[in-house]
């Protein structure tokens, strides 16, 4: 035993006696190092809470000091730490996370979810129960409604958005993504299929959409039944750089996942022909850019040459009209741009190919 030890065994005698827990009346002792805590808040002036394990001292901090401000309170000291000890207020290291789970179990991915499904299969008989109704009361009676309804939710959301550095912001996608490729080998895995079974499973439908609650939703925010007829999605297609980056990563998508539009007969035959003369690497299949900012079906690089196939009177509407001055506007924003077009009938291009 030290003198330090002594020394607080003498002034604080009653934290070295037999406790008992308000939340469950369990009896125990604090531990050493609690007890040196607890001697530095008081110390300090600062509140603490005895209780046998962490959760429940922190239920009767709420209850002490209400739920709000409890949370305040922690989220708060536990920023000022990490900026402290580390430099961000959102610092997170999930190195050492897994490096204490290799430790322990093995796994630098090991989640005890086996363990999880036990407990719940034998308490309840359900190896998936999850009292979304009791979740619900508590939440209305420490909150008045739902957590993430709350403007204590909403302010701490945007304080850890905002506080957020562009490599944090980075590390987490890249995090997600090591994630993903580990578990599932695609570092842009999305279950679908168990999407779908849950579904199928609630609703008895595979493509359930609660468009009711959706229309509802839109109607209480926005005034209009559709987010499309909204103020703000409106706002957000006036702003040209904004939708030609939306363009430009939902073409990226579309050929990185190969889910584009299924192409016709004549265009894979005008690839193919494409690529026996100039080779696959110099075709590009579709294609977008600033130039050119309308959706082309090939792009020989080596020639700066776009191609738009027409082979039916259905194909986006219509062939090039004379007539439309909608057709004309974009062949002025082509030559403005210094994109030369050459209008050639399909049967023409087929036959001769003459590039």
């Amino acid at each position: 035993m030290t003198l330090y030890e002594e020394e607080l065994r003498q002034k604080y005698p009653q934290f070295f006696e037999k406790q008992i827990c308000k939340i469950c009346g369990k009896e125990f002792y604090l531990k050493y190092n609690r007890i040196k805590t607890i001697v530095l808040s008081l110390k300090r002036g600062k509140n603490f809470f005895i209780a046998c394990c962490n959760s429940h001292s922190v239920k009767i901090q709420q209850e002490t000091l209400g739920s709000s401000l409890s949370n305040s309170i922690t989220h708060q000291k536990a920023r000022k730490t990490k900026e402290l000890k580390y430099g961000s207020q959102t610092y997170n290291n999930p190195s050492k996370n897994r490096q204490t789970k290799i430790e322990r179990y093995g796994d630098p991915n090991y989640n005890n979810r086996n363990k999880c499904f036990d407990t719940k299969q034998r308490r309840y008989n359900d190896k998936n129960y999850n009292n979304r109704m009791k979740a619900h009361n508590t939440m209305n009676i420490k909150y008045g409604d739902r957590y993430t309804k709350t403007n204590f939710f909403k302010q701490d959301v945007e304080y850890k958005l905002l506080n957020k550095t562009q490599l944090e912001k980075k590390q987490i996608d890249l995090k997600r993504k090591e994630t993903k490729f580990n578990k599932y080998n695609d570092e842009n895995y999305n279950n679908i299929s168990k999407s779908k079974k849950t579904k199928l499973e609630r609703y008895n439908d595979e493509n359930y959409n609660n468009q009711e609650k959706s229309i509802l939703t839109n109607l209480k925010k926005r005034g209009v039944k559709y987010y499309s007829q909204s103020q703000e999605y409106k706002d957000l297609y006036k702003n040209k750089e904004w939708v030609e980056k939306r363009n430009q990563k939902h073409d990226e998508t579309l050929i990185k996942n190969k889910t584009y539009n299924k192409p016709s007969k004549p265009e894979d035959k005008i690839n193919n022909q494409l690529i026996q003369k100039f080779g696959s690497n110099d075709i590009i299949r579709p294609f977008r850019n600033n130039l050119y900012p309308f959706k082309c079906d090939f792009y020989i690089k080596s020639l700066d040459l776009y191609i738009e196939c027409h082979f039916s009177q259905f194909h986006q509407g219509k062939h090039f009209d004379i007539n439309s001055k909608q057709d004309w506007i974009k062949l002025l924003c082509l030559e403005l741009n210094a994109v030369k077009m050459i209008r050639q009938k399909a049967a023409q291009l087929t036959i001769n190919m003459k590039i």
